[in-house]
């Protein structure tokens, strides 16, 4: 069995083509990756930073070097999608780690893929619409109507899109989310759910990294995209009734009352995010914006400390904790907390810096 995550994973992208113009991209790289390391030692905990070096660093084909950029970024953010898509692919083309692992013999290959996999599941449960695709041309508008056109010759000849290959349906389905083709990718999700349905396991081909359940997940974000709130709801509990573990889908429905402002609902379903994964700080530090959002300050506060205690070096939790403290009174935690975040804030976070410095200039 092979790593088959997706076909377009595997671009010119991660490797230096044979060409009279290799010398010159092999130092444009190497300069490129020096550049993200000097910017990644200033501004320690920008995750995008990190992602951006392990992608140079795959280009030149440094995947130990690459895989560990990545896993720097999911550790100060877990939420971080595209660090996991990273962390994911970083050993894809690394012959010599494959190699060592089939010298151990097969239970330690599967246990490397299943592990990689698993990478690439979390990311899509953390955002149904990452992009996973290193390159903007491989998911175009062009290459979704070449997708459309090699669809409608398989059609012809199954007679139903429940009779084509998982592997087809899902690259055609991501093509669709890419190009904004909602009822397309809706149409491939269907008919994956009902093909994993009728299995008495999950695909074992490698070409659809998510289990029945993930599928049924995947679903309820694209309704939820293409407009139908009503059913995405539906399909997210339908989804944490199949599995309980399922973490993100509790997350989707705190968002959805959260944009209708029912706190009570959105508060609840923080909380049995946390409950599902309670060592992933970034759920607690979402809770605690949520209880504060909710006007509960005194709790808020409570919860954002216990998530400062988990994760040092996430810049937004000693900001979201400031800003909690300062809603009280707490002027000198308050202070200690800001402090705090623009000591480690990367410089992207340009609007809480600003806030966060305006907060202060007005405390005595």
């Amino acid at each position: 069995m092979r790593l088959r995550f997706a076909p377009l994973l595997v671009p010119a992208l991660l490797s230096v083509a044979a060409s009279p113009s290799a010398a010159q991209l092999l130092v444009e790289s190497r300069e490129r990756v020096e550049e993200l390391r000097s910017r990644v030692r200033r501004d320690s905990c920008d995750v995008s930073l990190y992602y951006a070096l392990g992608m140079a660093l795959l280009s030149r084909r440094e995947f130990d070097a690459a895989d560990s950029a990545f896993l720097q970024a999911v550790t100060i953010d877990p939420q971080f999608a595209e660090g996991w898509v990273g962390a994911a692919i970083a050993q894809l083309e690394n012959t010599r780690l494959w190699n060592r692992l089939r010298r151990r013999g097969d239970t330690a290959v599967a246990r490397e893929r299943a592990h990689r996999t698993g990478m690439l599941r979390r990311a899509f449960l953390i955002d149904p619409f990452v992009n996973i695709a290193p390159r903007e041309g491989d998911y175009s508008a062009t290459a979704f109507e070449y997708g459309q056109r090699f669809m409608a010759r398989e059609l012809q000849r199954t007679h139903s899109r429940d009779s084509l290959p998982p592997g087809l349906l899902w690259e055609h389905a991501l093509l669709s989310i890419r190009t904004f083709h909602w009822a397309e990718a809706i149409a491939d999700f269907e008919s994956l759910r009902r093909i994993f349905a009728a299995r008495e396991r999950d695909d074992t081909t490698g070409a659809v990294p998510l289990s029945g359940g993930n599928v049924l997940y995947m679903l309820a974000a694209l309704q939820l995209r293409n407009g139908d709130a009503e059913q995405a709801i539906r399909l997210y509990r339908q989804t944490i009734g199949e599995d309980l573990g399922n973490y993100m889908a509790h997350v989707q429905l705190a968002r959805i009352h959260e944009v209708a402002e029912e706190w009570p609902d959105a508060v609840r379903e923080r909380r049995a995010a946390v409950e599902v994964f309670p060592e992933n700080a970034t759920l607690v530090s979402d809770l605690g914006l949520t209880l504060y959002r909710s006007g509960a300050l005194a709790e808020s506060e409570e919860t954002l400390l216990q998530a400062r205690a988990m994760n040092q070096r996430d810049p937004l939790i000693p900001y979201r904790l400031g800003v909690v403290e300062d809603a009280q009174g707490k002027r000198d935690a308050a202070r200690a907390s800001l402090e705090l975040f623009l000591r480690l804030a990367p410089s992207g976070l340009t609007t809480p810096i600003a806030d966060a410095r305006r907060r202060l200039s007005r405390m005595p």
